[in-house]
């Protein structure tokens, strides 16, 4: 059996090659965790826009229910008046 002896030439080359392939490797990854959050960021998005549209819709249920109690208010108080 013949065992050849690498360079420096060829280890370097070998080295290079495999930091490439593990670079490449993490490039993937990156981008990958990148696409996933770019999708959370996009359901949060999505999920703020209709949590402010119930918040507003609710806000706006109180202001009718705050008038209302003030009419009702006010009535009382005639109606305690003219008795």
């Amino acid at each position: 059996m013949v065992q050849t002896i690498q360079t420096m030439e060829e280890s370097l080359l070998v080295y290079l090659q495999n930091q490439i392939t593990q670079a490449e490797g993490h490039i993937i990854r990156c981008n990958n965790k990148l696409n996933m959050l770019q999708k959370n960021y996009e359901e949060t998005e999505s999920n703020k826009i209709g949590w402010a549209r119930l918040i507003n819709e609710a806000s706006l249920e109180l202001e009718n229910y705050q008038f209302r109690l003030d009419f009702l208010q006010n009535q009382l108080k005639e109606f305690k008046n003219t008795l």
